[in-house]
C-alpha cells in the first residue's frame, strides 16, 4: 500500500467530527492536551511544521508571520507554539522570545529546530494557556496564532494572557476565519466575540485580514 493510498484510506474511514467531539468531551485542560497528542497521532500525516510550509510558500503561515513580525515589540511570549517557527524567526529578529505549548512534543520537537541557531534568545516550556507559569507583567507582547480555537477555556486563556503582559503592552491574536474541518479545532471564535473579550483588557485595533484568518492587537490598560 503506497502512503499516498494509505492516507486516503485512513481519512476515508475516519469521522472528523467524531474525533472533534471526543476533544470537546474532556472535562480539564489536562485531559484535553492527552486526548489532542492522542489524535494528533492517528492522523500526523494532516498536519506538517510550520517551517516546512514556509519554505513552500504557503500564503497563509507566511501572513501569519509577516502580522506577527509587524505587530512584536520586545520580549514576546508564543502561546501554542507548536513546532516553534514563529518563536524562532522573531528570535532572529532581535526579540528574547518564550514559546509554549501544552504538548510537550512540540516542546521538543521546537527545541530541536532552535539549536541551529544557537545566537538568538528563545527558549521553550510546557505549560497550558489557561495557566500560564510566569509572573504578572512579564512580557511586552503575547501573541495567540491559531491557538483559541486548541484550548479548553478560552476566556480563562486571554485572562492569563492579558496578566502576563505588560501595561501597555500587545496582546496579538489571530484566530481562522472560520471553522473549518480540522478535528483539534473545537470552537469558532467569530470576529465579534473576539473583540468582545479584547476589550475587556484595553484598546482594541481594527479587524485585520491575516492569511485564512483575523487578527487584532490589544493595547493592554490596567484599570
Amino acid at each position: 500500500m503506497t502512503t499516498d493510498f494509505k492516507n486516503y484510506y485512513i481519512m476515508a474511514t475516519i469521522n472528523l467530527q467524531d474525533l472533534r467531539e471526543e476533544l470537546k468531551s474532556a472535562r480539564s485542560k489536562e485531559e484535553l492536551g492527552e486526548l489532542t497528542l492522542r489524535l494528533l497521532k492517528k492522523i500526523e500525516h494532516r498536519y506538517l511544521p510550520l517551517h516546512i510550509l514556509a519554505a513552500e510558500r504557503n500564503e497563509d503561515v507566511l501572513q501569519r508571520l509577516d502580522f506577527i513580525l509587524k505587530q512584536a515589540q520586545g520580549s514576546v511570549l508564543d502561546i501554542g507554539c507548536y513546532d516553534g517557527f514563529y518563536s524562532i524567526e522573531l528570535a532572529k529578529r532581535g526579540h528574547h522570545v518564550i514559546g509554549m505549548d501544552m504538548l510537550q512534543v512540540c516542546i521538543d520537537y521546537s527545541r530541536a529546530s532552535a539549536k541551529s541557531h544557537s545566537q538568538i534568545k528563545v527558549e521553550f516550556v510546557k505549560g497550558f494557556a489557561e495557566e500560564i507559569p510566569f509572573q504578572n507583567d512579564y512580557f511586552d507582547t503575547t501573541y495567540l496564532s491559531h491557538t483559541l480555537e486548541h484550548v479548553f477555556d478560552e476566556r480563562k486563556s486571554l485572562d492569563e494572557s492579558a496578566r502576563v503582559t505588560k501595561d501597555h503592552g500587545k496582546l496579538v491574536v489571530i484566530v481562522p476565519a472560520k471553522l473549518g474541518n480540522d478535528p483539534t479545532h473545537i470552537r469558532f471564535v467569530s470576529s465579534r466575540e473576539l473583540q468582545k473579550m479584547l476589550r475587556m483588557y484595553g484598546l482594541v485595533s481594527e479587524e485585520f485580514v491575516v492569511g485564512k484568518g483575523i487578527g487584532y492587537t490589544c493595547m493592554i490598560h490596567r484599570r
